[in-house]
This record gives structure tokens, sequence and C-alpha cells, in this order.
């Protein structure tokens, strides 16, 4: 009987040993750019990392726009901006949960009643929109470049009353794929406003990116691909900061946070999430006193979705291995004493731990970026500064408003 439980236990070792080499050589590369060779993951350097700086600009649109038009859409993309600061905290008072709404659509749409309207309605939308008839041009030379941008570089673009925003990242999160998903290596606690503590999915990455932090709060950009666009995060250091953040950041507190920011390396985890919303604008531009505008206008869809993708393009980002070995504490699968098993756990965490220390001394990790409670994000398209979709994050909900999963 013995020696029947012997041969069990060496027949189970070995099924053991072909599973774990299985997903050990086969997970990884599910989460690999089909563009990089098979096991070379480990190889790949993130063409940022340890660079001096990182550039402003998108590297694929200098000389594409002359420097007149350019300086014409950021004086739109202003506009909108001081527009957007104008409203949000009018939303935000009476919005409990996630915000998200978009500036810009909300400024183009108000721009084409503009210039169809007469009368009373024209000037409060002169006013609130601080345009004359010079800057009319401006909006729509900044639409048109928006809608111009090659699908490979982002996609930002309106059907009816819903809004859209798609693009891959700049350093993919190939950490956040499949082999990541399997371990779940990627659920961390999220605080909520009322005090709740929700699981939720987080992607994590080292990367050398801008930021920013003083005694009040952390301003973090990470970049779309070609640098586009970008998602930026505004996050108070009181996990439950964020209302009185919201009454105190203006639009120029908001161009100096972004100003300071600087290059730095960074253990950066942002929110695995998709959020749709859908307003209807009218009160709120009446308390602003703008009256007139049809309902049916400011009925506005926006829809935006964060997770870790697969692009092929930017194929120099580093894809940080967790192997099958170091993925999971060990199991005690041979019937070993407790003491002993115990002393195995203990061996596998203290390898984690070693094994996250070195990789933070690799990439000279000098901060943490932990966005897990409340905070306010944006999505800017760098060559006008325009601030195409912004909001409040606040954890998973469902409610008539908005819907977050």
């Amino acid at each position: 009987m013995f020696s029947h439980n012997s041969k069990l236990r060496q027949l189970l070792s070995i099924v053991l040993c072909c599973a774990a080499f299985s997903i050990y050589f086969a997970l990884p590369a599910l989460g690999v750019p089909k563009s990089v060779p098979l096991w070379a993951h480990d190889k790949i350097d993130s063409r940022w990392c340890g660079a001096s700086s990182v550039p402003d600009e998108p590297p694929g649109w200098e000389g594409k726009i002359p420097p007149s038009e350019i300086k014409k859409i950021r004086e739109a993309g202003e506009l909108i901006n001081k527009f957007a600061f104008k409203l949000y905290p009018l939303m935000a008072d009476d919005i409990e949960g996630n915000i998200l709404f978009s500036p810009y659509n909300l400024a183009m749409t108000l721009m084409k009643e503009y210039e169809g309207a007469d009368g009373k309605t024209k000037r409060e939308l002169k006013k609130i929109l601080a345009i004359n008839s010079g800057l009319v041009k401006n909006f729509a030379l900044l639409d048109e470049i928006i809608k111009k941008t090659p699908e490979d570089r982002g996609e930002f673009y309106s059907a009816g009353e819903n809004t859209y925003f798609k693009s891959d990242w700049e350093f993919p999160f190939y950490n956040y794929e499949e082999w990541y998903k399997f371990t779940k290596t990627t659920k961390f606690d999220f605080h909520k406003p009322n005090s709740e503590i929700q699981t939720i999915g987080i992607m994590s990455q080292y990367q050398r990116v801008k930021y920013y932090e003083d005694s009040a709060v952390k301003s973090f950009e990470f970049p779309f691909v070609d640098r586009y666009y970008s998602y930026v995060i505004i996050l108070p250091k009181n996990i439950w900061g964020v209302r009185q953040m919201e009454k105190t950041l203006t639009y120029k507190r908001y161009l100096a946070l972004l100003s300071k920011q600087k290059d730095r390396n960074l253990m950066v985890r942002i929110v695995d999430t998709k959020v749709t919303s859908k307003y209807c604008f009218d009160s709120w531009l009446n308390i602003l006193g703008v009256n007139g505008v049809g309902e049916d206008e400011l009925n506005q869809k926006n829809i935006i979705n964060l997770y870790g993708g697969e692009q092929s393009r930017a194929v120099e980002t580093s894809w940080n291995t967790m192997n099958f070995m170091t993925g999971f504490p060990p199991i005690n699968a041979f019937g070993e004493s407790e003491e002993k098993y115990n002393a195995s756990v203990e061996e596998w965490y203290a390898m984690v731990k070693k094994s996250k220390e070195q990789a933070e001394k690799s990439y000279n990790v000098e901060k943490n970026f932990y966005p897990l409670s409340p905070y306010l994000y944006f999505i800017v398209d760098n060559r006008s500064g325009a601030i195409l979709l912004m909001g409040r994050y606040c954890g998973r909900e469902q409610n008539e408003n908005i819907l977050s999963e």
C-alpha cells in the first residue's frame, strides 16, 4: 500500500511539473505583441527608461502643422479648457459618484449653435466661450486636425450625441495580459468616498514618465502612442480628499501642476476601467447664463475604456516576467509536514520580495504611483492642450446618470 501511494505521488509530481512547464512557456507568449519574437519579452527595454528626458511633443506631427496654425489651435484649446473649469464645479456639486464628460465635444456643439444664433443667445454663448468672430476659425481648424489624426495614433470622435476615445498606450501594459489575469495578481483595494473598500483591477509597470507632487496632491501623465494624447491623473494625498481638491483646482492650478511635472522612474499602477456617462447640460449652462440652446443638442453620451491593451508598434516596452514558479505560493502536493511546508512558503515570500527589490533597483525607481482612492482624470490633446475628456473616478458603480465597470 505504501509503495502504491509512493507511485501515485511520483505520477502526480510528473503531471504537475509538465503542467507547470506548459504554463510557464505558453502563457507569457499571450501577453507579448506579435511583432516581438517569442521568448524575447524579458529582453525588451522601454525606449525612455534611463533617458535624461522625455519628448514633450508628439514625434509624428512636427512639420505637418505650420507654426501659425499651432498658435491658433492652442488658442482654441485654451478657451475649451477655461470653459471646462467653469462647468465642472457645477457638475461636481450635483453628482455624487463618477463623472465623465467631454469639454471638447460640448464646446464644439456650442460653437455650432453660436454660428447659427443671433440676439440674446449669441451674446450669451459669446460670453461663456470667451470668443469673437476671429476665433471661430480657430475652433474649426482644431476640429479638422483632431478628425485627421491617424487612426493608429488614437481616435477621438463623435457619432451623433456619442463621444468615444480610443488609443493604444505609448507603453502598453503587457504584464496585464493573460498571464497576470491568470495569476490574479492585479487586484487591489480601492477606497471609495463612502469608506467602502472595493476590489478593483489594476495595470502595473515600471516606467519613466512625467510626475509631480506637493503636500496636497500628486500629478501624473501617461502618454498614448506617439504622444498625440496623454492621460493625466491628479490624485489628492488624502484618500477622501477629492471633493476638497475640486473646490480649489482652478484652470491656473491645473496648468501649474502640469508645468511642474518632471521625468521620474516610477512604479505605476492604473485602474483598469470602462466608464459610460450620459448627461443633458442645459441646467448647468443655464446657471452659467446660457439659455435657448435646444435640449437635444445638449444630450451628450461619453465613453472611455482604459485597459492594458496590446499594441504591436511599440515593441520596445518592457514586459516584466512573473513565471509559474514564482507566480504562486508553493502547493503542498507531496504530503510534506506542516512545518516544512510553512518554511517553503516563507522562502517563497522572501524570494518575491527580493525579486521586487531587484526590479526597483534595476529601474532606479524613485516613486510609486498607486491611484487607489478617488481622483480626477483628463484625456488631453498634446497638440492643442485641449481637454477632450475629464472627470472624477470613485470606483465601479451603476446608477441612472453614469455607468462604470
